[in-house]
């Protein structure tokens, strides 16, 4: 009861993100089309799972006292940037707009940056309406926390839980 309860909660605080990234959409009138939303959510989905199988995989070969350090430092330096995110955002808002410019060329980093910041920033085209091309980088951006967490909390399992 207390592990399904756990990952109940972990689901409740990654699917956030999505939400209110939802409610910025609607608040700009931007649509969300039934496929692109599936794209939403297959990748954040799909990253979650890849992630605490990742963490799943590697918990049995290191020592139990070091998943628990690990998974537990992960998850904490996840908690203190969710904290801050507002300020991260701000951050990221102000280098993408002004001289001090930040430049990522690894997977249109500079890209999924922008819309973390601001994900109405997804629709690139600017057609109010969010097309599936549009709607991969926007699930890589929703999904880098969930990388996270689910590491985490993969590693950080205990056995017969």
């Amino acid at each position: 009861m207390g592990l399904t309860l756990s990952a109940a909660a972990l689901v409740f605080a990654l699917c956030l993100d999505s939400f209110f990234a939802s409610f910025a959409f609607g608040a700009q009138q931007i649509r969300i089309p039934f496929l692109s939303a599936v794209v939403v959510s297959g990748v954040c989905s799909l990253t979650l799972f890849i992630s605490l199988l990742l963490g799943s995989f590697i918990h049995p070969l290191l020592p139990e006292a070091l998943c628990s350090a690990l998974g537990f430092a992960t998850l904490l330096l996840l908690g203190i940037l969710r904290l801050m995110d507002s300020g991260i955002k701000n951050l990221i808002r102000h280098s993408q707009s002004g001289s001090a410019r930040l430049q990522f060329h690894f997977l249109h980093f500079d890209c999924i940056l922008r819309i973390y910041a601001d994900s109405t920033a997804a629709d690139s085209d600017h057609s109010q309406t969010l097309s599936c091309l549009e709607a991969a980088p926007l699930a890589l951006a929703l999904s880098a926390d969930s990388l996270a967490a689910g590491f985490g909390a993969g590693i950080a399992e205990r056995g017969g839980a």
